[in-house]
Protein backbone atom coordinates (compact mmCIF):
# COMPACT_ATOMS: atom_id res chain seq x y z
CA UNK A 1 0.00 0.00 0.00
CA UNK A 2 2.07 2.72 -0.93
CA UNK A 3 0.23 5.71 -1.77
CA UNK A 4 0.88 9.77 -1.95
CA UNK A 5 -0.62 11.80 0.91
CA UNK A 6 -2.55 13.27 -2.65
CA UNK A 7 -3.89 9.82 -3.00
CA UNK A 8 -4.58 8.92 0.85
CA UNK A 9 -6.60 12.42 0.77
CA UNK A 10 -8.85 11.56 -2.42
CA UNK A 11 -9.30 8.37 -0.79
CA UNK A 12 -10.17 9.20 2.92
CA UNK A 13 -12.50 12.52 1.88
CA UNK A 14 -14.28 9.95 -0.56
CA UNK A 15 -14.72 6.83 1.86
CA UNK A 16 -16.26 9.83 4.41
CA UNK A 17 -18.15 11.66 2.37
CA UNK A 18 -20.21 8.53 0.11
CA UNK A 19 -20.24 6.35 3.08
CA UNK A 20 -20.52 7.31 6.34
CA UNK A 21 -22.19 10.84 5.94
CA UNK A 22 -24.54 10.04 2.77
CA UNK A 23 -25.17 5.98 2.09
CA UNK A 24 -25.00 4.35 6.07
CA UNK A 25 -26.33 7.39 7.80
CA UNK A 26 -29.49 7.40 5.56
CA UNK A 27 -29.74 3.74 6.18
CA UNK A 28 -29.43 3.57 9.47
CA UNK A 29 -31.86 6.25 9.92
CA UNK A 30 -34.71 4.90 7.66
CA UNK A 31 -33.65 1.78 9.35
CA UNK A 32 -34.89 2.81 13.01
CA UNK A 33 -38.36 3.35 11.61
CA UNK A 34 -38.41 -0.49 11.11
CA UNK A 35 -36.12 -2.27 13.62
CA UNK A 36 -34.86 -1.40 17.20
CA UNK A 37 -31.56 0.00 18.26
CA UNK A 38 -30.37 -2.79 19.12
CA UNK A 39 -31.49 -5.30 16.27
CA UNK A 40 -29.81 -2.49 14.00
CA UNK A 41 -26.62 -2.21 16.69
CA UNK A 42 -26.43 -6.11 15.69
CA UNK A 43 -27.00 -5.74 11.83
CA UNK A 44 -24.26 -3.14 11.80
CA UNK A 45 -21.61 -4.56 13.73
CA UNK A 46 -21.60 -7.64 11.19
CA UNK A 47 -21.44 -5.68 8.48
CA UNK A 48 -18.23 -4.26 10.68
CA UNK A 49 -17.07 -7.07 11.61
CA UNK A 50 -17.35 -8.60 7.52
CA UNK A 51 -15.82 -5.41 6.33
CA UNK A 52 -12.91 -5.68 9.04
CA UNK A 53 -11.97 -9.22 8.01
CA UNK A 54 -12.19 -8.18 4.17
CA UNK A 55 -9.21 -5.85 5.10
CA UNK A 56 -6.97 -7.89 6.99
CA UNK A 57 -7.95 -10.33 3.89
CA UNK A 58 -6.95 -7.85 1.65
CA UNK A 59 -3.75 -6.95 3.44
CA UNK A 60 -2.24 -10.66 4.35
CA UNK A 61 -2.87 -10.99 -0.04
CA UNK A 62 -1.16 -8.18 -0.65
CA UNK A 63 -3.85 -6.47 -3.12
CA UNK A 64 -2.28 -3.49 -3.79
CA UNK A 65 -5.29 -1.81 -5.94
CA UNK A 66 -6.68 1.39 -3.92
CA UNK A 67 -10.17 0.32 -5.13
CA UNK A 68 -9.47 -2.91 -2.69
CA UNK A 69 -8.92 -0.62 -0.15
CA UNK A 70 -12.11 1.92 -0.17
CA UNK A 71 -14.44 -0.68 -0.52
CA UNK A 72 -13.79 -2.45 2.76
CA UNK A 73 -12.99 0.98 4.24
CA UNK A 74 -15.91 2.43 3.11
CA UNK A 75 -18.27 -0.25 4.76
CA UNK A 76 -16.06 0.00 7.71
CA UNK A 77 -15.75 3.69 8.31
CA UNK A 78 -19.85 3.84 7.44
CA UNK A 79 -21.22 2.03 9.95
CA UNK A 80 -18.85 3.21 12.69
CA UNK A 81 -21.61 6.24 13.64
CA UNK A 82 -24.46 3.58 13.89
CA UNK A 83 -22.21 1.42 16.08
CA UNK A 84 -21.36 4.49 18.62
CA UNK A 85 -25.12 5.71 18.63
CA UNK A 86 -26.94 2.68 18.63
CA UNK A 87 -24.16 1.48 21.12
CA UNK A 88 -24.79 4.23 23.39
CA UNK A 89 -28.94 4.02 22.93
CA UNK A 90 -28.74 0.47 24.26
CA UNK A 91 -26.38 1.21 26.68
CA UNK A 92 -28.69 4.26 28.04
CA UNK A 93 -31.78 1.59 28.21
CA UNK A 94 -29.92 -0.51 30.08
CA UNK A 95 -28.88 1.73 32.55
CA UNK A 96 -30.99 4.60 33.03
CA UNK A 97 -30.40 5.35 36.49
CA UNK A 98 -26.58 5.19 35.33
CA UNK A 99 -26.32 7.84 32.48
CA UNK A 100 -23.97 10.13 33.09
CA UNK A 101 -21.42 7.34 34.74
CA UNK A 102 -22.53 4.68 31.70
CA UNK A 103 -21.73 7.42 29.16
CA UNK A 104 -18.51 8.39 30.70
CA UNK A 105 -17.32 4.97 30.67
CA UNK A 106 -18.03 4.44 27.37
CA UNK A 107 -16.27 7.64 25.59
CA UNK A 108 -13.64 6.40 28.38
CA UNK A 109 -13.20 2.58 27.15
CA UNK A 110 -13.47 4.19 23.59
CA UNK A 111 -10.09 6.40 23.80
CA UNK A 112 -8.60 3.69 25.70
CA UNK A 113 -9.17 1.28 23.03
CA UNK A 114 -8.05 3.56 20.03
CA UNK A 115 -4.76 3.97 22.09
CA UNK A 116 -4.24 0.11 22.54
CA UNK A 117 -4.79 -0.63 18.81
CA UNK A 118 -3.09 2.61 17.51
CA UNK A 119 -0.01 1.14 19.71
CA UNK A 120 -0.64 -2.28 18.30
CA UNK A 121 -0.59 -1.26 14.70
CA UNK A 122 2.36 1.06 15.46
CA UNK A 123 4.51 -2.43 16.59
CA UNK A 124 2.95 -4.71 13.61
CA UNK A 125 3.86 -1.87 11.25
CA UNK A 126 8.08 -2.16 11.01
CA UNK A 127 7.54 -6.31 10.16
CA UNK A 128 3.96 -6.14 8.00
CA UNK A 129 3.46 -2.31 6.94
CA UNK A 130 0.64 -1.18 6.01
CA UNK A 131 -1.27 -4.24 6.10
CA UNK A 132 -1.18 -3.94 10.21
CA UNK A 133 -3.53 -1.34 9.95
CA UNK A 134 -5.92 -3.56 8.01
CA UNK A 135 -5.35 -6.42 10.54
CA UNK A 136 -6.08 -4.61 13.35
CA UNK A 137 -9.34 -3.32 11.67
CA UNK A 138 -10.23 -6.86 11.54
CA UNK A 139 -9.49 -7.61 15.02
CA UNK A 140 -10.93 -4.28 16.12
CA UNK A 141 -13.82 -5.08 14.67
CA UNK A 142 -14.10 -9.15 15.14
CA UNK A 143 -14.05 -7.83 18.52
CA UNK A 144 -16.91 -5.24 18.90
CA UNK A 145 -19.36 -8.12 17.14
CA UNK A 146 -18.11 -10.85 19.92
CA UNK A 147 -18.05 -8.42 22.85
CA UNK A 148 -22.06 -7.23 21.38
CA UNK A 149 -23.03 -10.86 21.40
CA UNK A 150 -21.86 -11.96 24.80
CA UNK A 151 -22.98 -8.62 26.96
CA UNK A 152 -25.52 -9.17 29.06
CA UNK A 153 -28.69 -7.23 28.73
CA UNK A 154 -28.36 -6.71 25.18
CA UNK A 155 -31.50 -8.75 24.03
CA UNK A 156 -35.31 -7.20 23.37
CA UNK A 157 -37.41 -5.36 25.96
Amino acid sequence: FIHSTEEFFRNYTTNNFFSELVVFTSISTRALKYMSSLKLLKIMACISCMSGLYLALIGCLDLRSPIWLIIGLACFVGVTGSIGANSMANLLRILPQQAGTASGLSVSMQFGIGAIMSYLVSLLFSSYGAASMNAVIGISASLCLISLLLTKGMHES
